[in-house]
């Protein structure tokens, strides 16, 4: 994977699904900001591979992995006072986005590389599907998430693939 920390991707779960801290203009800021830095990312990638392609035998070839959604498909808003913002639809629309910066920047250095040694595996947001944290914090949590939901001791891996993320993804490789 890659970019995610590049569009400050702690953000956008902390304002958008934190208990305490998300509120409508928070999340818009930062799922705004995400999506302003996206061409930066396809850049960066492009880079990093062309990097990592001068450093490879001319044999290795990467697997480079999209990203899952952070939300699933639901009506989760969030709403203060009047402010409202439809946190769910945008964080999904943010993802596939990203997902079209990252299948660009792969094709880009396959392309300059004149072979496809980075191949992409684009089917995560598909198999996560079913398996993401609720958002809705104060209801019950998805007993077959495979991601981490916000939990005091691996507050650093929320949002992040739990045993059953990484197993399910490794098998989908």
């Amino acid at each position: 994977t890659g970019g995610g920390n590049d569009v400050k991707f702690s953000n956008v779960v902390t304002e958008c699904f934190a208990t305490g801290f998300r509120d409508p203009k928070g999340c818009r800021e930062a799922v705004q900001f995400a999506r302003t830095e996206l061409g930066n990312v396809e850049n960066r990638l492009i880079n990093t591979f062309k990097e990592l392609r001068s450093r490879m035998r001319p044999d290795a070839r990467i697997a480079f992995v999209t990203y899952p959604y952070l939300a699933p498909d639901v009506d989760y808003r969030i709403t203060e006072g009047e402010d409202t913002y439809e946190a769910a639809r945008e964080i999904r629309t943010l993802g596939l986005e990203g997902d079209q910066r990252q299948r660009a920047a792969v094709a880009e250095a396959n392309n300059a590389a004149g072979e496809e040694y980075i191949v992409i595996f684009d089917g995560t947001k598909e198999l996560f599907e079913g398996h993401l944290p609720n958002p809705f914090q104060s209801q019950d949590r998805n007993p077959d998430r495979w991601l981490h939901e916000f939990e005091t001791i691996r507050i650093m891996e929320s949002y992040h693939y739990n045993a059953l993320g990484h197993r399910n993804l490794g098998q989908a490789l």
